[in-house]
C-alpha cells in the first residue's frame, strides 16, 4: 500500500499519526519509518479502515531509527467501521516494530486498542 517516512518536529512531548483509508486498498501491507522520534516521547498511531476488507489480513511495519531513549509510551489504535464478520479467520493484524539500534535501557509501554464500530453482536 504505502511506504512513508515521517520527520516530526525535534522536541514535542507527544506525537500522533493518523491514517484514514476509505476504502482501504487490497492487499494492505504498509511500512512506516519514523526518523527521528522525540525523546522522551508518547507516540500514537491511529489507523481507520472504512470499510475494512473482509477477510482482513494486514501487516504494518514500523521502523524506529534511532528509537527514543527513554521510550515512554506507544499506542496503536485500530478503528474498523463496520467490524469484520464474526469469523475466527476473518481478522488478522500483524504489527512489526523494529528498533534500530535497540535503546538501552529499554523502558516502554505498548498499547493496542481495537475499536469496532458498531460493536459486533454478542453470541
Amino acid at each position: 500500500m504505502s511506504i512513508s517516512t515521517l520527520h516530526p518536529p525535534p522536541s514535542p512531548s507527544s506525537f500522533t499519526f493518523t491514517l484514514h483509508l476509505h476504502p482501504p486498498p487490497l492487499p494492505s501491507p504498509s511500512t512506516f519509518t519514523l526518523h527521528p522520534l522525540p525523546s522522551p516521547s508518547s507516540f500514537t498511531f491511529i489507523l481507520h479502515l472504512h470499510p475494512p476488507p473482509s477477510p482482513f489480513s494486514s501487516t504494518f511495519t514500523l521502523y524506529l531509527h534511532p528509537p527514543p531513549s527513554p521510550f515512554s509510551t506507544f499506542t496503536l489504535l485500530l478503528h474498523l467501521h463496520p467490524p469484520p464478520p464474526p469469523s475466527p479467520s476473518s481478522f488478522t493484524f500483524t504489527l512489526l516494530l523494529y528498533l534500530h539500534p535497540p535503546s538501552s535501557p529499554f523502558s516502554s509501554t505498548f498499547t493496542l486498542l481495537l475499536h469496532l464500530h458498531p460493536p459486533p453482536p454478542l453470541p
